[in-house]
Parts: C-alpha cells; structure tokens; sequence
C-alpha cells in the first residue's frame, strides 16, 4: 500500500469514527454539522498519523482503537490549529470534504471576524461531542474501539 493509500484509509475510517462520536455525542446545527464533522475527522486523522509517527508498525485501525476520547478532546484543545490540516492527503478527497476542508483552512488563518461560524466555535463543539461521547460509555477511560462495539 502506498503512503498515498494509507492517508486516504486513515481519512475514510476518521470519518465512519466521526460519525459514532457526533452520534453519541451532541449534533451541531444542521448547516454546522458537516463542517464540525469535518472537525472531528481532522483532529483524529491529526492523532492516528502523530501516533503512526511514534510507532510507525501500527495499523491506522489499531491505533484508533486504543485512542482515548477524552485525551482526543484535550489534543483538539490544545493543538495549534493549522497542525489540524497536516499529512492530510488533499488531492485525494473527495469534492465536498475537500470544499469543507478548504473552508475550514481558511477560518483556521483568520484570527477574529463576524459573529457568524468560526473554526474556534467549531472546535468547541467537536470537543464537547467528544466528551459526551466519552460520557456515554460506562468505562472510566473510554476509547474510540469501545465505542465502535458499543453502538451500531
């Protein structure tokens, strides 16, 4: 499998992880969901490749099982903003994830504006999705693997 290959793996199974998490969790406004979405899938694909770094043998899957929630939602707190866009395969995304991508790129570089949807806002909300989510399971240390078996 190519690096290409492997980036492209990592982004599908961030976004079918996304999904439980926003299912679990709390659901943005409609027109905001697909964009905090994009969000949470960033700040996973940010986590598995950092882990993927450290332990370069590990499966992206592998990695995503034993993550933490709770320590998911610490990272997306705490990660400088443009790090949410890095080894992100761009050329490789679909049309809409791409736009969102895009979209998101550019909140991440304008520091303040209008009072309409700010990648700051954003961020909030995938965190509190997150924590929720972690929340929602009965372990003291709950991970994404946990709550893929947990929901359907």
């Amino acid at each position: 499998m190519t690096s290409g290959e492997a980036s492209i793996d990592v982004w599908d199974l961030c976004g079918s992880l996304t999904e439980l998490i926003l299912t679990a969790g709390i659901r943005p406004p409609h027109g905001e969901r697909a964009l905090a979405r994009t969000v949470v899938s960033l700040a996973l694909h940010a986590a598995i490749r950092d882990r993927a770094a450290i332990q370069p043998s590990r499966e992206a899957s592998d990695a995503a099982e034993d993550l933490a929630i709770r320590q998911l939602a610490d990272e997306l707190q705490s990660r400088p903003r443009h790090e949410l866009f890095a080894a992100l395969p761009l050329s490789q995304l679909g049309e809409q994830d791409r736009a969102r991508v895009d979209a998101l790129r550019l909140m991440a570089y304008r520091a303040t504006g209008p009072a309409g949807i700010t990648l700051e806002r954003l961020v909030q909300e995938a965190r509190t999705a997150l924590l929720r989510a972690a929340d929602a399971l009965p372990s003291g240390e709950p991970t994404l693997g946990m709550l893929r078996n947990r929901l359907p």
